[in-house]
């Protein structure tokens, strides 16, 4: 649709609802075209974040963080969401959440790489009495293409024990944050302009003899 400039306005608070009054009077052609008008414009500050998840899917996705967001009133709704002067897909603005920080997905970053793979050498089983230990090990890989530094979180997750007599062991975590409560396991990364990450996770599974128990 075409685009006009920005038409000045005030902002009404109501009870329920915010009401943008038109101070300067605009036409609009019945032509039955489609026309696109901006009511009000925003210079609003951003932190910019990356996201992955490595074990569900293997591309970054891009977070920009809004903070102090409700000083803006912004309208809950469908939004159309550019970066860096390119569109890149449609979202929905949450504007009922009781956070302070508004977090918008700009979508998947190709020049974030993500790999996850088994390490062979640590997956393995061996009987230890009346019991069984079975191991696990993954590298994670984060490679920065950018020509800038990036934030980038990974999260990854070690079993939970459902029962008393079966335990889970963290044996190695690169420094990350285990969530004992979920099994959550939260890596946060600053890298560098064509730089590459390296993590690994390790864990071990004690349990009987007589149970089955099935890992990745």
């Amino acid at each position: 649709p075409q685009k006009s400039k920005v038409v000045k306005t005030t902002i009404i608070e109501n009870q329920t609802t915010v009401e943008f009054a038109v101070k300067t009077p605009y036409s609009i052609k019945s032509n039955g075209e489609k026309l696109t008008v901006d009511l009000t414009t925003y210079e609003i500050e951003s932190i910019y974040e990356y996201y992955a998840v490595p074990k569900l899917d293997k591309d970054a996705f891009l977070i920009a963080r809004i903070i102090n967001w409700d000083q803006y009133n912004l309208l809950e709704g469908e939004a159309n969401l550019y970066f860096e002067d390119a569109y890149v897909g449609r979202s929905i603005l949450d504007a009922k959440s009781l956070s302070d920080t508004l977090d918008i997905s700009l979508g998947r970053d190709k020049n974030i790489i993500i790999g996850r793979e088994k390490v062979d050498d640590f997956s393995k089983k061996r009987t230890v009495g009346a019991n069984k230990i079975d191991s696990r090990g993954f590298k994670i890989i984060a490679r920065n293409k950018k020509s800038q530094p990036i934030k980038l979180t990974i999260i990854d997750q070690i079993p939970l024990a459902s029962v008393s007599d079966i335990s889970i062991s963290p044996d190695e975590l690169s420094g990350g944050k285990l969530e004992l409560s979920t099994g959550e396991v939260k890596w946060e990364l600053l890298l560098s302009p064509k730089s590459q990450k390296e993590l690994m996770l390790k864990y071990s599974v004690k349990y009987p003899k007589k149970e089955k128990v099935v890992l990745e």
